[in-house]
């Protein structure tokens, strides 16, 4: 328990709380961590607003799909009018969240920040399917790990670009885990590059 607030990030899914032995062992855990990245994951019938609600006040940073951003926002007042960019600063206002991600599957994803009030689309990689089961996982997994580097100079771009090539990779692979290394990844970069990158939208 008092190793999590020594690490530099928790994250946690909202899948995990079909138990409520493991959603109250998480919100232990949750008042302990330094910053908070939840990775929605909505199943019927395992999930609903309470609970979802309860693991998004803890958030920091969220990332979800497009059709996950829908539900929730729909859930606290948004009407078929609203743009997916309303629909975020919905959620974000609402819970107080500072980062967010939603994804769009092969039109890429977008990348929100409330400090500096940008949202960036970034693209997905062109590849050839063979298994998406894992993507949305490497994509966050790889974009963390970037992020955090972000205070020793790397840019946005970067974490973006390392996130998309990443994801793309595991979903050109078989199996949600596939073996890899960072000459492999650099390779597979270099193979499908992002020629003209992201869009910022203010």
């Amino acid at each position: 328990m008092e190793a999590v607030a020594t690490v530099d990030f928790l994250v946690y899914g909202s899948l995990a709380c079909r138990d409520e032995v493991s959603f109250q062992s998480l919100l232990l855990l949750l008042e302990k961590a330094r910053f908070r990245v939840m990775d929605v994951n909505l199943r019927t019938p395992y999930f609903g607003p309470e609970k979802i609600h309860k693991l998004l006040a803890y958030a920091d940073f969220v990332k979800m799909n497009a059709e996950e951003l829908h539900v929730i926002s729909d859930w606290n007042g948004a009407t078929e009018a609203y743009t997916d960019q309303q629909r975020v600063d919905l959620i974000m206002a609402r819970f107080a969240i500072q980062e967010a991600i939603v994804t769009y599957g092969a039109d890429g994803a977008v990348y929100h920040y409330k400090k500096d009030n940008i949202s960036y689309h970034f693209p997905a990689l062109k590849v050839q399917v063979e298994d998406t089961i894992g993507s949305g996982d490497s994509f966050l997994a790889a974009f963390l790990t970037k992020r955090f580097q972000m205070q020793e100079g790397v840019q946005l771009e970067e974490v973006l670009e390392f996130a998309a090539t990443l994801s793309g990779f595991v979903t050109q692979s078989r199996g949600a885990c596939p073996e890899y290394n960072n000459e492999v990844i650099n390779r597979f970069q270099w193979l499908h590059p992002i020629f003209n990158g992201g869009q910022k939208q203010q």
